[in-house]
């Protein structure tokens, strides 16, 4: 079973993804946590596959974990979100994709579109990175 991390300040939207996951848990085991710094604890305890991680958070911002994720877990595959597109641009999304994230999504999007994200990437090959624009 594949262990997936997802990192969310927003309470009710990471109570709201963990619904959506729901159906899932045969195939991934999903935990959660509310900033990156929770986030490192959780994966230094425990090996995970997938890091789905905010970006704009209090604590350890979204930039902040996916560098400490490359440097410590390098084989974990990363799936940065935001919603603060609005207010700061995709800057932040596409600065994710340089640190390392292999997918970006804008916040609000369709769960369908996280749950193929996820899919695609727990499909491929530790060496094998696919390019991809933002989703």
């Amino acid at each position: 079973m594949k262990r997936i991390l997802l990192v969310d300040d927003n309470d009710s939207f990471r109570a709201a993804l963990l619904r959506h996951f729901r159906p899932h848990r045969n195939e991934w085991e999903v935990v959660a946590a509310p900033d990156g710094a929770e986030a490192m604890k959780i994966a230094d305890a425990e090996p995970i596959d997938l890091l789905i991680t905010d970006i704009l958070m209090p604590v350890r911002d979204g930039i902040e974990t996916i560098a400490a994720f490359r440097r410590g877990h390098p084989s974990v595959k990363i799936i940065a979100m935001s919603g603060g597109g609005r207010w700061v641009g995709l800057e932040p999304l596409l600065s994710s994709r340089v640190l390392g994230a292999h997918r970006i999504l804008e916040k609000p999007f369709e769960f369908a579109h996280l749950r193929d994200a996820i899919t695609g990437l727990l499909r491929e090959s530790p060496l094998h990175r696919e390019e991809q624009g933002v989703e």
